[in-house]
């Protein structure tokens, strides 16, 4: 199996804080960012790994995700 992309999604309620975090951590980019509910931060050296954040009590936010795991 050849992995092609990844993307992991994270559900917060503070999404300019958690894109700063990773941002700064990881040394990715945003490459997409939907005001209010998704940020997609990229690794600027493989274009293959994502970072989804979604936030937990957007309208588009699938229904199990504001619940704690």
């Amino acid at each position: 199996m050849t992995v092609t992309r990844l993307l992991l999604n994270i559900c917060t309620d503070r999404m300019a804080e958690t894109r700063d975090f990773y941002v700064d951590l990881l040394g990715f980019v945003v490459g997409t960012e939907h005001p209010g509910w998704y940020i997609q931060v990229t690794s600027p050296t493989d274009p293959r790994l994502h970072l989804g954040i979604v936030r937990r009590d957007g309208k588009f936010t699938p229904k199990a995700f504001p619940h704690p795991a």
